[in-house]
């Protein structure tokens, strides 16, 4: 298993705030506190099987991807874990195969292929129509977002590396084990 964290910028650049995870993506990859011996950043339009192969084997993926959603505001920034939340997938932009995000994770999750950690960052995106460039509050979101990772980041790898130095019996407990145990021994 690959132990560097992925991080995945899905979307368009000529869809306007379709193309927030990848121009994310490409600010990540410019920030000189990113440690990219730690960190793979990747570009990806979305489509399934490109989005599996590059999740394959890997532990620890963080997708970043504008949705349009009802009700909520553009520019929001909301949070989703891929493996165990109900994820309002179909509010995400379709890839041009129309096999995108929702489909990739449904059929990694049926061959058991899923990352052992998927978090799914959305930003509610309002324009979606062919032009290039993003909206002001999707703009600052994406900001937001870049600024914030790399202290995520340093503490996720504090937190794996104390959780690979646990015995084997702790590395063993199931996910069924740790839902009957209440989520304040998580």
């Amino acid at each position: 298993m690959n132990k560097k964290y992925l991080v995945i910028g899905i979307g368009n650049i000529y869809r306007g705030d379709d193309g927030a995870g990848v121009l994310a993506a490409r600010a990540l990859k410019a920030r000189p506190d990113v440690p990219l011996d730690c960190v793979d950043i990747q570009e990806s339009d979305g489509s399934a099987f490109a989005l599996m192969e590059l999740w394959r084997g890997r532990g620890d993926v963080v997708i970043i991807d504008a949705m349009a959603l009802a009700g909520k505001k553009s520019g929001e920034l909301l949070v989703f874990d891929g493996r165990r939340s109900l994820l309002p997938l179909d509010q995400f932009r379709v890839s041009t195969h129309a096999f995108g995000l929702k489909e990739a994770i449904a059929l990694s999750g049926s061959l058991g292929a899923l990352p052992k950690q998927l978090t799914i960052i959305a930003i509610v995106g309002a324009d979606f129509s062919m032009k290039e460039g993003l909206s002001p509050a999707v703009a600052a979101a994406v900001q937001r977002w870049v600024n914030e990772f790399p202290s995520s980041l340093k503490a996720a790898l504090g937190h794996s590396r104390r959780t690979n130095q646990r015995s084997t019996d702790a590395r063993n407990v199931t996910d069924e084990q740790l839902s009957q145990s209440g989520p304040s021994n998580r």
